[in-house]
């Protein structure tokens, strides 16, 4: 699976050169969860966190649809944060933070809106990141994200496995941070 030391060099650099195509592979799924991001935010925006914000996408849809929020994207790779303030531009409700988000969530705290496409998949700790998240959020926080379900739910991940050499694919408890860590099942809290 995908550890910090992989987000901060060579993965986050080929996922920076390939942020284009990022977004274009998350075209259908973006407009459902920037929705989502702007009726959780309500009226009231406040300051929104983006975790594992990547290029920055989500952050700037989020930035621009509520104008009076401020927006944080927080990521590990240098370079995919470069990439994200080279998009900002001058639009100034947005900043991005290369860092680990549970360390450096604190820092922004009360967050009123936690958002993710995809981000929250690759906590090392999870019980101890959303434990950290949990901390800095704000009375009646919420998060939005999005993420894979289980492996047998998602129809390439099931394909992709049986296709290869080894078509037993992995087998146990897969507890390694990345998009299909572990069995989930969904569910809804506000902080």
């Amino acid at each position: 699976m995908t550890s910090d030391r992989d987000w901060t060099g060579r993965v986050g650099d080929i996922w920076a050169t390939e942020w284009r195509r990022t977004d274009r592979s998350f075209e259908r799924l973006a407009p459902v969860l920037n929705a989502a991001i702007v009726a959780a935010a309500g009226p009231q925006a406040g300051t929104i966190v983006d975790i594992g914000c990547g290029a920055g996408a989500t952050s700037l849809a989020s930035a621009q649809a509520l104008p009076d929020g401020q927006v944080i994207g927080i990521d590990l790779s240098p370079k995919l944060i470069a990439v994200a303030n080279h998009r900002a531009g001058s639009l100034g409700n947005v900043a991005f933070r290369c860092a680990d988000v549970a360390s450096a969530v604190g820092m922004h705290a009360p967050v009123d809106l936690y958002v993710s496409r995809h981000g929250v998949m690759f906590f090392a700790d999870p019980v101890a990141a959303f434990a950290q998240l949990d901390e800095a959020a704000a009375p009646g926080a919420a998060l939005v994200f999005s993420c894979f379900a289980e492996r047998a739910a998602n129809r390439w991940a099931v394909e992709t496995v049986a296709g290869a050499d080894d078509a037993s694919g992995p087998t146990g408890a897969m507890t390694a941070p990345g998009p299909l860590p572990l069995p989930i099942r969904p569910m809804s809290r506000r902080c």
